[in-house]
This record gives structure tokens, sequence and C-alpha cells, in this order.
């Protein structure tokens, strides 16, 4: 349960970080979603929507690069499958 703790609150640091430190394809992001061309999913990673624009494929191959890279580096450092750090990042995202 600590580990799972532990995890959860590296995976809130890494979602401020990736959106501070990214703050070019946030306000993208932002407005992607708004208008409804990408939405999360339960994987934690972005998906286009039927109204998505050839500008919101490369964006969200993008974050979705970028996600899980940082997935992975939270996972590598707690000892604990990808797919569980994806698991709480989608929660996280989907609120």
């Amino acid at each position: 349960m600590k580990k799972l703790t532990n995890v959860i609150k590296q995976l809130s640091a890494a979602c401020v970080l990736l959106v501070i430190t990214s703050q070019t394809w946030a306000l993208n992001l932002q407005e992607a979603k708004l208008r409804g061309y990408v939405e999360e999913t339960a994987t934690g990673y972005l998906v286009v929507t039927g109204k998505g624009q050839k500008e919101a494929v490369s964006l969200v191959k993008d974050v979705n690069v970028k996600r899980k890279s940082k997935y992975a580096e939270i996972a590598n450092r707690n000892n604990i499958p990808i797919r569980s750090v994806e698991i709480q990042a989608a929660k996280k995202l989907m609120k």
C-alpha cells in the first residue's frame, strides 16, 4: 500500500511536470479537448475522436510518447509494471 501511495504521489508530480515543461502543446491539448478532437482513455493515453483534425493526430502522438516515457520512468523507479502506472494516470486524467 505504501508503494502504491508513493507511485500516486510521483504520478501527480509527473503530471504537473509534463504540463509545466510542455506549455506549448498543453494549450493546444486543452483546445483540442474543448473542441472534442481528442479525449482521455482508461489506458492513460489520448485518442483522436471522429472529429479530429490532422493537427490532433500529431498532437496525440506527441503527448502519448511523452506520457509513455514518464510512465516507464515511474514504473522502473518503483519496480512495478508500466500498466499499473498507466491505470493510475488514467484515473487522475479522466477526473
